[in-house]
């Protein structure tokens, strides 16, 4: 699953909104794409991974269940999101949108599920981005106060 991880995410790194404007301009609005195909073969993959974690583990009232796990959920937001931008790819043909070019941001976080250290520098850095959450907050409350 790593190298379909590492493509996915290099494939939405590569496709550029720049890239893709290009690719148009130069062969029409084509819509199976070589990226178009990788992001479509990517999304399967990991479709075919949620359904073997499920038949395997079970879904939510099974000991080891797939909605037990907060990494498996995180799993399921970034599937959720490749599908979605999987059926908009398919079903409008060349997007640019910028709500399907958020989405594939969340394919890095699968990265983080795969290596213990990336898991453990989550957990150090995630109580610290409420502080910082909370004294933004802080800020803009002050500045339209004033």
């Amino acid at each position: 699953m790593l190298v379909v991880i590492l493509a996915s995410v290099a494939v939405a790194g590569a496709a550029t909104p720049l890239y893709r404007r290009d690719y148009y301009l130069e062969h029409g609005e084509v819509r199976l794409t070589w990226y178009n195909v990788v992001e479509v073969a990517t999304g399967f993959c990991f479709l075919l991974e949620f359904v073997v974690k499920i038949v395997a583990d079970g879904f939510i009232l099974a000991p080891n269940a797939y909605c037990l796990s907060f990494w498996n959920l995180m799993d399921f937001w970034v599937l959720a999101t490749v599908l979605a931008n999987v059926a908009m790819v398919l079903q409008n043909g060349p997007t640019n949108s910028r709500w399907v070019r958020a989405l594939k941001a969340f394919r890095a976080l699968r990265l983080i599920n795969l290596w213990p250290t990336m898991r453990q520098t989550f957990y150090d850095v995630r109580p610290s981005l409420s502080i910082i959450r909370r004294r933004a907050w802080l800020r803009e409350k002050l500045a339209s106060a004033s």
